[in-house]
């Protein structure tokens, strides 16, 4: 489309503040839709700010991500699923006697951090993970047909030492308790 910069504005005004825009041609109206600033290819209205909104943009761009508290939602239900397939379903014996200690799902729900513990603590990590690896698959089919989600994240086992920290500071503890 050609800017033709010598168009009579103001009759344009005020047929559509007399409310006549309905007889104004398609061209015309488009072309009133530009304005001179743009006929340089400036991405300007005519009072000079942007036409593009940042603030909706990142609205829209928050809107499709779920929300904190879905996201614990989501990973609690999650943690509790796994936990009951590991007390009911699995028979293997690498995977006996170890509890979940935290889930945490990535903001595209791509990914669920799984972080596991066992009672005897870190001797067995290696054993226990690579038992977890091998049951990926059936953890993750049998989840995806318990909790209802578009797409079911991709799951990764990690050891989580926490419980072997906070037993050995309640061992200094107690050790501080008895020398006083």
């Amino acid at each position: 489309m050609i800017f033709n910069p010598v168009i009579n504005w103001s009759v344009i005004l005020l047929k559509i503040l007399n409310g006549q825009s309905r007889h104004l041609h398609l061209r015309t109206v488009q072309v009133y839709a530009l304005s001179p600033a743009l006929a340089g290819g400036a991405r300007e209205n005519p009072l000079g700010h942007s036409t593009t909104n940042r603030k909706s943009k990142t609205r829209n761009r928050k809107k499709l991500m779920p929300s904190g508290i879905r996201l614990q939602r989501i990973a609690d239900r999650i943690r509790q699923e796994l936990a009951e397939l590991l007390i009911r379903e699995i028979n293997d014996p690498r995977l006996q006697q170890i509890f979940i200690t935290d889930v945490k799902i990535d903001r595209e729900l791509a990914f669920a951090d799984i972080y596991v513990s066992a009672v005897e603590g870190a001797s067995r990590a290696p054993e226990i993970l690579a038992g977890l690896e091998s049951a990926c698959g059936y953890f993750r089919r049998t989840l995806a047909s318990r909790v209802e989600m578009r797409a079911f994240p991709k799951m990764r086992f990690h050891w989580d030492p926490t419980p072997e920290n906070a037993d050995h500071i309640e061992k200094i503890l107690a050790g501080l308790r008895q020398k006083k």
